[in-house]
Order: C-alpha cells, then structure tokens, then sequence
C-alpha cells in the first residue's frame, strides 16, 4: 500500500473508532462473555440452554437476516437465487467441516456405568468437528462485523445482539460439556466483529457483495442451530425435550421476534 493511502487510511480508522459501531462491538461482545458465563454455571440445563439458542439464531435468521438479504438484493439488482444458492452452499460446506457435530456415535463397551455411556458419545460429537467449528466461528464473527460496518441500524444490532446471545449460550454449553477452556473460543467469538469492523474500513466492502454475506452468515448460523437442536435432543431418552422446554423456548422467541420487529 502506498505511503499516501497507508495515512489516508490510519486518518480514517483514528476518526472511525469514535463513531457509534465500537459500541455496537462492545455490547455484541459482552453479551457473548455473558451468555457463555451464564451456560458455565447452568450446566444442569444444558438441553434447554442449547434448545434456546438453536431456537434464538433460527428467528434471527428468519426475521432479520432473509429479509435485510432479500431487500439488499432487490435494491442492488442482483439475481433472486444468488443469495439463497450461497446460502445452501455454505451450509454444505460447514456441515462438512462439522461432520459428527451433534451426532452420537455408537460404541461397544463391555463395562460402563449408567448414563456414562451417552455421556462419552455426545462429547465425542462435539469434540470430533472442533477445528471446522471454529473456522466457523471466525467467519461468522468477521462477517457479523462487516456487516456492522455497512448497514449499521438499531434492527441490525438488535439482531447481532441477539445472534451474539445465541453463539455465547451454545458455546458455553459445548465447552462445558468437552471441558474445554473458554478462553480461545470467547476471544475469538468476541474479536471477529471488531477484526470484521477493522477489514472493512482499510479495506471497504463493496456494497455489491453484502447479499452474498449475509447468506454466508446465515448459512453458518443455520447449521450451528441445527447442531445445537440435535445436541439438545440427543440428551433425552425418546429424542424430545419437555414440554416446559418447548414452552419457555417459545416465549423466549415469541419476546425476541416482537423486539425485532418492533425494531423493523
């Protein structure tokens, strides 16, 4: 980069760390730690934190992201099946890099106490796509910061917001369940806004390409709330979550989905 644009841009990124989108970072990241923190402690509840939060990004994804991807590429004039082909792909793609995530794996063993046998078959689950659930992860962050960057709205934080809830629920749920330490997987969910807010300003996003984006994310997100519904009903024994799950994880929808669009 030459010395001229390499100043022009330090100019812009000194001024852009004053405007409003760090606090829109800030808050999706303190929401992330919290979410997490709160799935840490309630670890007795892991089917209905993990049923939550599958249940959270699917309507964020079904009231916000489909739409802002829908409106976003009507405005620019792009193709109808663009989006939702890219969205499908980038499914496939990290439904490949999470082969397993959720899935039991049926193991002989000739002693095994009661419940530890289940117990062992959903870590192996989770454990078995860790490095593809983190590249994951990463791009999903990233492009939650570009997105940021772009069409900053009180809609469009509100739903990252709530997205950031859902990813730190999960996320707690599954590091507890492995025993894994939090604190890579919490910097990198918490630094992939900002690094995604950062790559945009020093390298702008052409508007043009923000529908094909937003279907990256929300294929992302889809895939994650499957997992996490899987998870969640492989820790029963007939496969279904009670109905006070089914009726708090309504509610907690219903609320959400009525802030969304009131936000709208």
């Amino acid at each position: 980069m030459p010395l001229p644009e390499a100043v022009n841009s330090f100019h812009s990124l000194l001024k852009f760390i004053e405007n409003r989108i760090w606090v829109a970072v800030g808050c999706c990241a303190v929401a992330t730690a919290t979410a997490l923190a709160l799935a840490r402690r309630a670890c007795a509840q892991a089917g209905l934190l993990l049923l939550t939060a599958s249940a959270l990004m699917l309507s964020t994804v079904l009231l916000d992201l489909a739409p802002e991807t829908w409106h976003e590429t009507v405005l620019l004039g792009l193709p109808g099946w663009l989006p939702p082909a890219v969205a499908v792909g980038t499914y496939g793609v990290v439904g490949v890099l999470t082969r397993g995530h959720g899935r039991a794996r049926r193991r002989v063993r000739p002693v095994h106490a009661p419940g530890r046998h289940r117990r062992l078959t959903e870590t192996a689950g989770v454990v078995s796509a860790g490095l593809g659930a983190a590249a994951a992860l990463g791009v999903h962050r990233v492009m939650e910061g570009t997105t940021l960057a772009l069409i900053l709205s009180v809609p469009v934080f509100l739903a990252l917001l709530v997205l950031s809830v859902g990813n730190g629920l999960a996320l707690g749920v599954m590091l507890q369940e492995t025993g894994q330490g939090p604190l890579p997987w919490l910097a990198l969910a918490c630094l992939g806004p900002a690094l995604g807010v950062l790559l945009s300003l020093l390298h702008p996003f052409p508007e043009v390409l923000l529908p094909t984006a937003l279907a990256v994310v929300a294929g992302i997100i889809v895939r994650h709330a499957v997992v996490g519904l899987r998870l969640a009903c492989g820790r029963h024994a007939n496969g279904r979550p009670p109905r006070w799950h089914l009726a708090t994880v309504t509610a907690t929808v219903l609320a959400t989905g009525a802030l969304l669009l009131a936000a709208h």
